[in-house]
């Protein structure tokens, strides 16, 4: 039967101690300091992924604050500029328009009524 990798490690650690004649006490103090040092590098790689994308989040949230910045800034100028506009005096200036639309559609209308295109002559055989 083939040991996994964890289990060839444990039988290759237990020869070790074994051909240096160690301890059950001390077998299990160095198995404490692995597991401590396990630890510790553990969290140190866990701090360096932290501290490698930290970047990213910094960018990211300088990304939307200054998009939000932009927005609020823009909508504030945009607010303090806009000049009062009376409703009745809206809808005067949209009719006006309107009208104005419907007579240069009329207008049009009767150019293309009163256009008429040149008749070809009729063709000259004898001269």
């Amino acid at each position: 039967m083939a040991l996994s990798p964890k289990e060839q490690f444990r039988f290759g650690f237990l020869l070790r101690c074994a051909e240096e004649g160690i301890g059950a006490a001390e077998i299990n103090g160095r198995v404490k300091m692995a597991g401590t040092v396990r630890n510790i590098a553990s969290t140190a790689l866990d701090t360096l992924k932290l501290w490698a994308t930290l970047p990213l989040h910094v960018g990211a949230l300088g990304l939307g604050g200054s998009a939000l910045l932009g927005s609020a800034g823009g909508y504030g100028l945009a607010k303090a500029t806009e000049e009062e506009i009376d409703p009745a005096e809206a809808k005067r200036q949209e009719l006006i328009a309107t009208y104005q639309q419907q007579a240069d559609k009329a207008r049009r209308s009767m150019a293309r009524q009163r256009y008429r295109g040149q008749t070809p002559a009729a063709p000259k055989l004898f001269q």
